[in-house]
C-alpha cells in the first residue's frame, strides 16, 4: 500500500478536525459529548474523498486527540467519566463502520469518469 499526498492530507484533515473541536468544545460537559460524533462527519467524507485507510488511520488519530485533550483528566490516557469512554468507543465504532462501507477510491473514481464519459456521449 502506497501513500499519496491524498492520503495524508485527508488523515491531516481528521485529525486537524478534532483538535479544532477539542479546543472549541472544551468548555461544557453537555457539548464535549458532541465533539466525536461532530468528527463522524469528517471521518465520513474522508472516507468517500481519500479511501477507508485514510479514514481508518484519520479515525484513530482523532480518537487519541480527544482522549487526551478534551476529556478529563486531560493529558492522561484514562477517561474518568464511564459516560465519555462510552462516547469514544461509539465513535471509533461508528468511524470503523462508515470507513467499510464507504466505496474503494479506486471504484468510486472510475464510476466517476465512466459517468461523465456517459454524459458527453463517450463511450
Amino acid at each position: 500500500m502506497r501513500f499519496h499526498a491524498k492520503s495524508f492530507v485527508g488523515i491531516g484533515f481528521c485529525v486537524c478536525a478534532a483538535v479544532f473541536l477539542t479546543f472549541s468544545m472544551n468548555q461544557d460537559e453537555d457539548v464535549r459529548l458532541a465533539a466525536p460524533f461532530i468528527c463522524l462527519f469528517i471521518v465520513s467524507m474522508t472516507a468517500f474523498l481519500c479511501g477507508r485507510l485514510e479514514a481508518i488511520l484519520g479515525s484513530a488519530g482523532a480518537s487519541l486527540t480527544f482522549w487526551l485533550f478534551l476529556f478529563p483528566p486531560l493529558g492522561s490516557f484514562r477517561v474518568a467519566n464511564p459516560e465519555e469512554r462510552i462516547v469514544l468507543a461509539t465513535f471509533q465504532l461508528a468511524a470503523i463502520g462508515i470507513a467499510f462501507t464507504a466505496p474503494r477510491r479506486r471504484a468510486a473514481e472510475e464510476s466517476y469518469f465512466r459517468a461523465l464519459r456517459r454524459g458527453r456521449g463517450q463511450k
